[in-house]
């Protein structure tokens, strides 16, 4: 059958079982699972000033009897962010004192989302116990020696990644806010205006948006100070039978982050993906703008830092990558390869469990 691979994000403790490359690297690509781009802005929720002074004192009872400083150390508390929902708009001073928890509710989510800046590595279950990546630290590997292993130990021990997080979607767009309003049961706790559209937008509008053409990002590899340029890539290599992806910078870096002792991938290509150079290394997808200013600093020894552009490299592996593949399995209509077992588990999970994937 071959091996297994595991995407792991080794700082967070995440993990998405990706099955046999041959099988998902191409129709079920890690773009549509993870998010490598930044957190975007998010403001507070509106304002709203309150009420004028009742002329005649009145006496407040209950919760409205207690000072601002203990409601909202009881809002730090609260866990169902629906709840807090509802109970902000029971009155503008309780809004106004829930508003900095929903933004703090809002960015923990994204948070949770993104794997921005994180070590990430590809790990295919016949790694050899004493066979790691040099990127992996001296406590990782004292860690992942045990008779287990680092494939067995993110299977078992991390938490799994649910699907299709809708990483083709930079954070902050349409879709995003969309699943932040799911998840935090926005729906639940308000009812659509009367345009009947969903007041929850007063929340989800918090985030602001980044739309930046693809052609604008680069991938950025902070552990070796290389990078990628979108437009590099090629994004014109396509086939009639691959309707599961795309060539994007997902793609390219899962090229270069796969690691295992075998040589077993499921695929035709033999160009060493199992030996990815980037293996455990940290990325981010940002606009090229970022990596600018970044060219423009100074490491710890007052030297401006030099970032190396991989793109001419990495696209070349792409491109051999898609050739062997279109060559090898669409070509030769080995369907149902153009339908993959991995790609129709995720639609079959989906029917069942509609609330881990619609969006």
């Amino acid at each position: 059958m071959g091996q297994d691979w595991c995407l792991v994000n080794l700082d967070k403790k995440q993990q998405l079982h990706i099955w046999q490359l041959g099988l998902t690297m191409l129709d079920d690509p890690i773009s549509k699972h993870i998010l490598l781009g930044h957190l975007p802005t998010v403001n507070l929720p509106p304002y709203f000033k309150p009420p004028q002074a009742s002329p005649t004192p009145i006496k407040l009872k209950g919760l409205d009897s207690l000072p601002n400083e203990l409601v909202d150390e009881m809002l730090s508390y609260w866990q169902a962010p629906a709840d807090c929902v509802r109970f902000a708009l029971t009155s503008r001073r309780y809004w106004n004192l829930a508003r900095p928890h929903i933004r703090r509710t809002i960015i923990g989510f994204l948070k949770r989302l993104s794997w921005a800046g994180d070590r990430i590595i590809c790990i295919g279950d016949y790694t050899q116990l004493d066979d790691y990546p040099p990127a992996l630290t001296a406590t990782d590997t004292e860690r992942f020696t045990d008779e287990r292993g680092l494939y067995l130990i993110a299977r078992e021990e991390y938490q799994e990644i649910f699907l299709r997080k809708g990483a083709w979607a930079t954070l902050g767009e349409v879709r995003q806010r969309r699943r932040l309003r799911k998840l935090l049961e926005l729906d639940l706790a308000l009812p659509n205006d009367r345009r009947g559209r969903p007041a929850s937008r007063i929340f989800t509008q918090c985030v602001v948006r980044q739309d930046i053409p693809q052609d604008r990002l680069v991938l950025r590899n902070f552990s070796k100070r290389e990078y990628v340029r979108y437009d590099a890539l090629p994004t014109d290599m396509t086939h009639e039978h691959w309707t599961g992806g795309q060539v994007d910078l997902g793609l390219a870096m899962h090229s270069q982050i796969c690691w295992s002792s075998d040589p077993g991938i499921g695929m035709d290509y033999d160009g060493g993906l199992h030996r990815g150079p980037w293996a455990g290394d940290r990325f981010d997808i940002a606009p090229i703008d970022e990596l600018r200013e970044l060219e423009k600093q100074k490491d710890e020894e007052g030297n401006l830092m030099v970032w190396t552009d991989a793109s001419e490299r990495v696209a070349d592996e792409l491109e051999a990558i898609l050739e062997s593949e279109f060559d090898s399995k669409y070509d030769h209509a080995i369907l149902p390869y153009a339908d993959p077992s991995r790609a129709a588990l995720r639609y079959q999970h989906a029917a069942l469990f509609p609330e881990y994937d619609s969006d």
